[in-house]
């Protein structure tokens, strides 16, 4: 047997397969607006308590005291320097013979090698004069009056004449004895007005307080006579002016003019009494320059009854004429 012709086995055709397009999943992520983080909430500030007062706390702390000053003491050494002196340069010194007598003390230490001696310091002053003359403000040859050179002259005019800016003015001795004493404060209130008001230069006026005098004197004295000068003082305060006295300091324990700082058994002082005068004027002055010193106690041996106030007469009036009463010349 012949074989049958061998033929190519018919191959399987192949299928083309088909191919799978890829897939692309195109995935587009929308971002979510993100809400801002919520911060914490922020503790709300709390007031510190207030602390309880306490009573020690409520106390404003002390403050430490401040100490006073300790005052100056200008002692009688540095008065009698004449340190102050210049102060009188312009001043005036009104009154009556114990004036005029005061005047030649100066003179005489100003010759003794003391030029400036209380400065430049001026005197007005007449004999017999009384505060009720001074208040007439008169000249006169025929009555007391002052003097300048040795012409009679009236109060104010001599003021002016010498063209004072201080008046240191101590009269009224020659009337206590004789006058009523409502009397002698209204002169003495006349006399005041008078400088204010008609001595232009004027700037201060010091009344000097009425000076106690012997038994040889006035024997009535003690104690009507030392309790004028508060009366006295009094009318300074009334008129704005000022009022000093260094009266206590020459009277002897039972309120007369110490024997000792008397010159003529009467009224007038010594040089010892002139020099108390003198520390007086320089203590006003040095008080002036430094209100708040103080200085070297003085002791006096008059103590007054405070409980004695004058305010009748010293002395019945006797006649309407000075010529009456006893005179201090």
């Amino acid at each position: 047997p012949s074989a049958a012709p061998h033929s190519e086995a018919a191959l399987p055709t192949a299928v083309p397969t088909a191919t799978a397009a890829p897939i692309i999943i195109s995935v587009t992520v929308t971002s979510q607006p993100t809400e801002a983080p919520t911060p914490a909430p922020t503790a709300e500030p709390t007031e510190a308590p207030t602390p309880e007062l306490t009573a020690e706390a409520t106390k404003a702390p002390t403050p430490e005291p401040t100490p006073e000053p300790t005052p100056r003491l200008i002692t009688d050494e540095e008065l009698a320097s004449g340190v102050y002196d210049s102060y009188f340069n312009d001043a005036l010194l009104v009154g009556d013979s114990l004036t005029w007598t005061y005047s030649h003390y100066v003179r005489n230490v100003r010759n003794e090698g003391k030029p400036d001696f209380l400065g430049n310091v001026k005197f007005l002053a007449s004999v017999s004069m009384s505060i009720r003359r001074a208040s007439y403000n008169v000249a006169s040859e025929s009555e007391v009056s002052f003097q300048y050179g040795s012409h009679p002259i009236s109060l104010t005019d001599g003021v002016n004449r010498y063209g004072a800016k201080k008046v240191f003015l101590m009269l009224g001795l020659n009337d206590l004895a004789v006058r009523r004493w409502d009397d002698v404060q209204d002169n003495f209130r006349t006399v005041i007005r008078l400088l204010q008001e008609k001595c232009p230069t004027v700037e201060t006026i010091v009344i000097m307080g009425v000076l106690p005098v012997t038994t040889k004197f006035y024997d009535r004295q003690e104690p009507a006579w030392n309790t004028f000068n508060p009366l006295l003082e009094a009318v300074c305060q009334e008129c704005g002016v000022t009022f000093l006295s260094f009266a206590e300091e020459v009277m002897d324990e039972d309120g007369y003019l110490d024997i000792g700082y008397c010159s003529d058994g009467k009224c007038h002082l010594n040089i010892e009494g002139e020099d108390i005068w003198t520390r007086c004027l320089r203590r006003y002055a040095a008080s002036v320059a430094e209100p708040d010193a103080v200085f070297e106690p003085v002791e006096t041996k008059y103590k007054q009854n405070d409980s004695v106030l004058v305010t009748e007469n010293a002395a019945e009036e006797n006649s309407d004429t000075d010529t009456a009463s006893p005179k201090a010349d």
